[in-house]
Formats: C-alpha cells, sequence, structure tokens
C-alpha cells in the first residue's frame, strides 16, 4: 500500500480525551442533562410538537382544531377546485400568469 495507511500500533497509551476538561463536563453528565431535558414535562406555552420525546398524550392538554380558521380553509380549497372544474381554461391562464411572475 503505502506508508500513509500503517497499522502499527503506537507503544504509549493514548490520552484519555476528558483529559484537560473541568470537572462535570464529561460524556456522563451530559447524558444525564439530556435524559433530564426530555423528561421534563414543557412548560403550557409550548407546544408538545416542538419538544422532542413529548407526546401529546403526556401532557394533559386537549389541542382542537380552530373551526375559524378550518372552515376558511376549507372555503378557499373548495373554491380552487370549483375555479378549475368550471373555468379551467381561465384558472390555466391565471396560472400560468402567475408562475411567470413568481419565477422571473
Amino acid at each position: 500500500m503505502g506508508e500513509w495507511f500503517s497499522m502499527d500500533t503506537p507503544d504509549e497509551k493514548p490520552t484519555p480525551r476528558s483529559a484537560g476538561r473541568p470537572p462535570g463536563t464529561g460524556v456522563v453528565p451530559t447524558a444525564k442533562k439530556i435524559v433530564r431535558d426530555l423528561s421534563a414535562v414543557p412548560p403550557r406555552s409550548v407546544h408538545p410538537a416542538l419538544v422532542p420525546g413529548v407526546s401529546v398524550e403526556e401532557t394533559g392538554r386537549s389541542y382542537r382544531t380552530d373551526k375559524l380558521v378550518f372552515g376558511v380553509a376549507l372555503a378557499l380549497v373548495v373554491a380552487f377546485i370549483a375555479w378549475g372544474l368550471f373555468a379551467g381554461a381561465n384558472m390555466s391562464g391565471t396560472t400560468s400568469a402567475v408562475l411567470s411572475w413568481v419565477v422571473e
């Protein structure tokens, strides 16, 4: 092969990875902190989807759908589909114009 791929092992022991670190900053304290943070119940102002390791069922809260937002979104989707069904040529021209404006 070459000299760059040497399989020889050094005679001296390697220094530990934690040499020179202050106490309490090694792997074990870091792992304990991660586990503690993941097992903690999130504050009420944070949605559980934003906290890793916490499911919605574990929070004791119910997250309902906002009926006004859902109704407006549903009306817009139905209107867009109806526009495509009843005025397909008009919709095609309009969406093409909008796409070319966005791409510019």
